[in-house]
């Protein structure tokens, strides 16, 4: 058995949705999948792959009309300058992840990695035997740069972890967090970068990312995909982009765990792409007015919440509402009132004390939910 199994924990967001099997008539507020349909030029584009027989390997990268597309949407929303040849198609994100850090980090490697943020985060880092070093992305809704300062001062840091719009807290990049980031970053020029930029289509404003940076691209490794922005979790199509050496290494891992990925979402994705960009605007301003209803309502519950700026998951606080730990209250809450929350705590020691809520519901089943929450509170 791998030494490094040990150190590497089960999903806690996988453990509350397996568990809510259980409870037939629960409202799930756990696991980040969005209700919409897949767009109708995907089902398409889908079908018309199958009819065309596009069912064989592609190349390793990925089919280049797509990187190509894709590299050309990066450029025109973000102004993130990645050709195709920079670029790998992967089975979804988690993928993408999974072959970055097993690609770039050595067993011993200290890894800036945010908290709270998603499990696969610090146990993939755990597998490949790095060290995750965390810094605190809800501090006051904020993000902890005096630490992060810190540990670059304290250790001998090989890379960092970013990831906004932040899953579970919903924190997103200011143009003021972008400049910070980068003058920290611009200090020292062998930190390697993974940007998860997976919720990039879902923000309430203006959307910022370190790429933007070209002098910084050269070690940046950027991590995304289209579960999210089109609502596809189980068709698992991600990408990676890195430039060379970066790029090239990356490949030879992906190879070897995946060869390709599915053929026939490479080509259903690429010839229904720009006519799915129209239903990401309509989920996104969907997402805003459940982001608004669900913040509003938690506060008149009585949680002490910060509204999320991207994603579509809210993080309130547990401070006054229970005195038990959140994995606790998360059990009762399910078992007492038939709502599953995911604990904060399954993101990192910084998210104990608040539970994760995704809004991937509709306002019906968000209020359902809520009612249960609320009186469960006030029992």
């Amino acid at each position: 058995m791998n030494r490094h199994m040990k150190n590497v924990q089960y999903s806690g967001i996988r453990k509350f949705f397996n568990e809510v099997r259980n409870y037939p008539d629960a409202v799930s507020l756990t696991v980040g999948q969005p209700d919409f349909k897949l767009p109708k030029s995907l089902k398409k584009g889908i079908l018309r792959a199958l009819d065309e027989g596009k069912t064989y390997y592609t190349m390793n990268q990925g089919i280049p009309e797509l990187r190509e597309r894709i590299s050309k949407y990066l450029d025109d929303e973000y102004s993130i300058k990645f050709s195709k040849d920079e670029m790998i198609l992967t089975v979804g994100g988690s993928e993408a992840l999974f072959v970055t850090f097993n690609t770039i980090f050595n067993e011993g490697d200290n890894v800036l990695t945010p908290s709270p943020g998603y499990p696969a985060y610090e146990n993939t880092l755990k597998f490949v035997g790095a060290n995750p070093v965390f810094y605190s992305v809800n501090k006051d809704g904020k993000i902890d740069f005096d630490r992060i300062e810190s540990e670059f001062k304290s250790k001998d840091i090989k890379g960092i972890v970013m990831c906004f719009p932040n899953n579970p807290t919903g924190i997103a990049l200011t143009e003021d967090d972008k400049k910070k980031f980068y003058s920290i970053l611009s200090k020292y020029p062998y930190c390697k970068i993974i940007s998860d930029e997976m919720y990039s289509t879902i923000i309430y404003d203006k959307f910022e990312t370190i790429c933007e940076y070209e002098d910084l691209l050269d070690r940046i490794i950027l991590v995304s995909g289209f579960s999210k922005m089109f609502s596809m979790t189980g068709l698992r199509l991600g990408f990676i982009c890195a430039k060379s050496p970066y790029i090239e290494e990356l490949n030879k891992v992906h190879l070897y765990a995946t060869s390709s990925a599915v053929s026939i979402v490479q080509y259903g994705t690429l010839y229904g792409f720009d006519e799915a960009l129209r239903d990401v605007e309509i989920m996104r301003e969907e997402f805003r007015v459940r982001r608004d209803f669900i913040y509003d309502r938690l506060i008149k519950i009585g949680f002490r919440v910060e509204k999320p700026m991207g994603a579509f998951y809210i993080f309130p606080s547990l401070d006054g509402i229970t005195n038990e730990k959140s994995y606790d209250f998360c059990v009762d809450l399910l078992k007492n009132a038939g709502v599953a929350c995911v604990p904060g705590s399954a993101f990192g020691e910084m998210g104990e004390g608040y539970m994760r809520l995704s809004y991937c519901n509709s306002i019906d089943e968000l209020e359902r939910g809520l009612v249960r929450i609320e009186n469960y509170i006030n029992r």
